[in-house]
């Protein structure tokens, strides 16, 4: 049974369940990232593009034989869909951040989507030899 598509339907439904606060509320983090592709500097909408090219490219490789090529792009994936999550580490103060609709969601996709890349690397070394 392949299992990695699981935990990386996981990872990434925590990805989109990760809040940000607002000026006036919360609102989740894919939320900003969209809306940072229209109005926001130079490198956070280069940023922003990266992310959703990542989503829309590990959609797409779920259908896709794996191979080396196809776990090193998913792998570059996770370090773009990461880069949000480490500028706000970076940028916010920590009271910003000291709150589990943000904390929960950002550990659970950091700790399954490597994860799910080493369920993937395995089930390509098990097509591999046979």
């Amino acid at each position: 049974m392949r299992f990695y598509p699981i935990i990386r339907f996981l990872s990434i439904s925590a990805y989109f369940l990760v809040f940000l606060y607002g000026d006036l509320m919360e609102a989740p983090m894919i939320f900003w990232i969209v809306l940072g592709l229209f109005a926001a500097d130079f490198l956070h909408q280069i940023q922003s593009l990266f992310v959703i090219l990542s989503l829309f490219v590990l959609a797409f490789l779920i259908v896709v034989e794996k191979s080396m090529r196809t776990l090193f792009i998913e792998s570059i994936c996770f370090i773009f869909l990461l880069l949000p999550i480490v500028t706000v580490f970076i940028s916010a103060s920590s009271e910003l951040l000291n709150y589990p609709m943000f904390i929960i969601p950002a550990l659970v996709f950091i700790f399954l989507y490597p994860i799910s890349l080493v369920m993937s690397y395995r089930e390509y070394k098990l097509l591999k030899t046979n």
